[in-house]
């Protein structure tokens, strides 16, 4: 039986990447794929060791920051041009690109003078608009603007050239805005719905974590997980605390637990009001997965205080999701799409903190627990619809598709 071979080439290391491509190696080895795997050596150590027993790992380096984007391209173009002659050396058909948003360029520029040869290449793409929000100031928005543009122009030349062969998505709103940004070709693109992550089977003691993360006597808390970052709203989410009235502070304890990025500890620290303390948890830092599971069961809910220029797939959505909590979020299109289309929870007017206020303040006094047996219900549907199983077997059914298409040039 002939081998089938496919190349992964993957250099995130955020949390649920990593889960995101252990389901994908799993299903590969399934289904008698064999795998190269192209990863960095910091994502080597949080992978299960188990896992990649039976993969051949090729590693590419440590995981190189865009500190320096010029830096960052010219280094990522070698590295593609690397991973395209091992392909080709070693019999490799298709090549998938996990995180492509960020590889536009240097794939572009390590192929568009050739060398690609019989090789496929898709991406997955995350992002529509085709930069991440950085640091805030209007030389750093229209330097990532510009970049923006430039991608744009890669991602239309990558497939004029036939160099990109196909881009997955996860959303079908990423999916229509990358189509009118950019004129691509629908036949181009395939949505495989982000899978909804099962819940850990564990059992933590609520009052012991209560006392661990300091929010013993509180009646609700609500959770803020994940990187602090501008586009992420922790800025706002405070402002609106601090507007509390404080008998409501005293009831409601806020958790914002992530590492810092655009936002240090002490900066948010210094926006807290003296009568908000009590109610705000700061937790810096990066988490294992412990202690996420930790803060995802002590907490009755989790806050989305996100702004427009947040357009990817959200991993915390997703846990609270998996396990029914109730989820309040900001009306930005992407959670407007999947929060508000699917009734999953409440909204409000991302750059309102007023509206965010006064939803924090009816929940704390219960008026909207009659609605969250509904926003359960449907969580469970969504759970079921978007399944680890569901997400495989439409990534398996895509690869298949370009295995048998090159075996028949």
């Amino acid at each position: 039986m002939e081998e089938r071979r496919i190349a992964i080439f993957e250099t995130q290391n955020e949390g649920h990447f990593t889960e995101y491509l252990g389901y994908l190696l799993r299903a590969l080895q399934t289904n008698g794929y064999s795998v190269w795997l192209f990863i960095t050596e910091d994502l080597q150590n949080q992978l299960d060791q188990v896992l990649i027993q039976n993969v051949k790992l090729v590693i590419i380096g440590k995981t190189h920051h865009q500190n320096g984007k010029l830096a960052f391209h010219k280094y990522y173009r070698h590295k593609l041009q690397e991973v395209v002659h091992y392909c080709h050396q070693n019999g490799i058909v298709l090549l998938h690109l996990l995180y492509l948003d960020i590889y536009i360029i240097p794939l572009y520029r390590a192929l568009r003078a050739g060398g690609k040869g019989g090789l496929s290449i898709i991406g997955t793409q995350h992002w529509s608009r085709l930069h991440r929000p950085k640091k805030r100031g209007i030389l750093s928005r229209a330097f990532n603007s510009a970049i923006g543009r430039y991608r744009g122009f890669c991602l239309r030349r990558l497939f004029n050239r036939k160099i990109l062969d196909h881009i997955i998505v996860h959303r079908e709103l990423i999916h229509r805005e990358l189509l009118s940004r950019f004129g691509l070709k629908p036949e181009r693109f395939t949505v495989i719905p982000y899978f909804i992550p099962p819940v850990p089977e564990r059992n933590f003691d609520r009052g012991i974590l209560a006392d661990r993360y300091n929010c013993s006597g509180f009646d609700r808390i609500l959770l803020l997980f994940g990187g602090w970052r501008v586009d992420k709203g922790a800025d706002l989410l405070i402002r609106a605390v601090n507007q509390l009235h404080s008998q409501t502070q005293r009831r409601l304890k806020i958790i914002i637990a992530g590492t810092p990025l655009h936002f240090s500890e002490l900066k948010l620290r210094k926006m807290i009001d003296a009568k908000a303390v009590d109610s705000i948890e700061l937790i810096p830092g990066y988490l294992s997965n412990r202690e996420k599971e930790e803060l995802f069961f002590l907490s009755d809910g989790l806050l989305l205080p996100y702004r427009p220029s947040f357009e990817g797939e959200s991993g915390p959505l997703n846990e609270a999701i998996a396990r029914g909590k109730t989820i309040i979020a900001s009306n930005i299109p992407i959670f407007q799409s999947i929060i508000g289309d699917n009734q999953l929870g409440l909204l409000y007017r991302w750059n309102s903190t007023k509206e965010l206020c006064k939803i924090l303040k009816n929940y704390a006094e219960g008026d909207y627990d009659q609605l969250l047996p509904v926003y359960r219900n449907n969580m469970a549907r969504v759970v079921q619809e978007q399944s680890v199983a569901n997400f495989q077997n439409q990534y398996i059914r895509l690869y298949q598709q370009f295995y048998e298409g090159n075996r028949q040039r």
